[in-house]
């Protein structure tokens, strides 16, 4: 009867450029799918949401906020889309690659490593009156809420970029904004997927 050892068959096995190369395919074609599912959940979120409807409809109410919108607390410029570039960044630079392979005496594990673009996306979403970024802003809430005045009358006003708020100096209208789990409420959505 000839024998043979099971760890030097499992080592041969793991060593082979196509053990590795049919893992890394199977792990990507599950990336590639729960990437487009994270895409998804991205243009489905109520911040998303609200912003790229704003132009449409910019006297609508919030859903985080007890008066105005996002979009003209933060005096982005009408007819802008914030929202675009994160799309753009998240669909160019969510990724994958192979980090190491851990072999035991029964079973070779592949491991992957996902990179997902936060610090690209802070940098690029700065607030339109400041280079903190919009999308930390969010997450973190914001203190200067009581001085958000909206109205309609602010349509034909160069004081107000969105053409319905500004941030007044003088008047305090009491109100917050209270944190909202917006591009990390994604991600861990998106990396608890491949658990």
């Amino acid at each position: 009867m000839a024998s043979f050892n099971v760890n030097q068959v499992i080592k041969k096995v793991a060593e082979a450029p196509k053990t590795r190369r049919s893992a890394e395919a199977a792990q990507r074609r599950e990336f590639n799918i729960q990437k487009s599912i994270m895409l998804q959940d991205f243009d489905n979120h109520p911040v998303t949401q609200e912003l790229k409807n704003y132009n449409n409809n910019p006297d609508a109410g919030s859903n985080f906020t007890n008066r105005g919108n996002l979009f003209s607390f933060f005096g982005f410029p009408a007819g802008s889309d914030p929202t675009n570039i994160i799309g753009k960044i998240l669909n160019n630079n969510t990724s994958i690659q192979f980090n190491n392979k851990v072999i035991t005496k029964t079973k070779i594990r592949f491991n992957f490593k996902i990179s997902f673009p936060i610090e690209q996306i802070r940098a690029a979403t700065p607030l339109p009156f400041s280079t903190r970024s919009w999308v930390s802003a969010i997450e973190k809430g914001l203190s200067n809420f009581s001085h958000y005045v909206f109205s309609s009358k602010f349509e034909k006003s160069n004081k107000s970029r969105s053409k319905r708020g500004i941030q007044s100096k003088t008047v305090r209208l009491g109100g917050s904004m209270k944190p909202i789990s917006y591009l990390t409420e994604i991600f861990n959505n998106f990396k608890n997927s491949f658990r």
